[in-house]
């Protein structure tokens, strides 16, 4: 079973297993919940889901930036509704993990885990940043990582500039958190 770390724009990430059984059948964990779908491709970008009990839905699948089923920004439209996810798979969590990205940010710093090489810098003082936006990417074990905000706020200040070497703990970018921006 292939597993992703799914954020909502609420911020909360879950674990998120997918697998195609033999007989046609999805099988999704969320968490600790099982689910069973039979999930068929429609043209474009639908996907028919009929349920165990006898639920059938179709849900509009659209990626952003193309169709990487395995990372990137996600809308679901599904009963009149639309869905934002952040998807990504469980190898990119790990790093962004072990580099200090995406939830590892606390407290409105930025700071590696790791030591790394700084690639891009994606904000500069003033800007506001919302949940899960880039800031930097960072080089560490020959992969890049793009470091995500935890929460809305406004950058206070970027301690890094684009080709520096940074070693374990240092602070990258501080941010002003902000429960009212959007």
């Amino acid at each position: 079973m292939r597993r992703y770390a799914v954020t909502g724009r609420d911020g909360e990430t879950r674990v998120v297993g997918v697998e195609r059984a033999e007989d046609g059948r999805v099988h999704f964990t969320v968490e600790d919940e099982a689910y069973a779908y039979d999930a068929r491709r429609l043209p474009g970008q639908v996907i028919h889901l009929l349920t165990g009990s006898g639920g059938s839905y179709d849900a509009v699948i659209e990626w952003a930036g193309g169709e990487d089923r395995l990372n990137g920004e996600v809308a679901v439209g599904l009963k009149g509704q639309v869905y934002q996810f952040d998807v990504i798979d469980e190898r990119k969590l790990r790093m962004r993990q072990a580099v200090g990205g995406g939830s590892e940010a606390t407290a409105g710093n930025l700071t590696a885990a790791m030591p790394g090489k700084v690639v891009r810098v994606l904000v500069a003082p003033g800007d506001v940043v919302e949940a899960g936006q880039g800031l930097l990417v960072l080089e560490a074990m020959k992969m890049e990582n793009e470091l995500s905000a935890a929460g809305a706020g406004t950058v206070k200040g970027v301690h890094v500039a684009e080709g520096d070497n940074v070693d374990k703990g240092k602070l990258l970018i501080e941010i002003e958190a902000s429960e009212d921006l959007t």
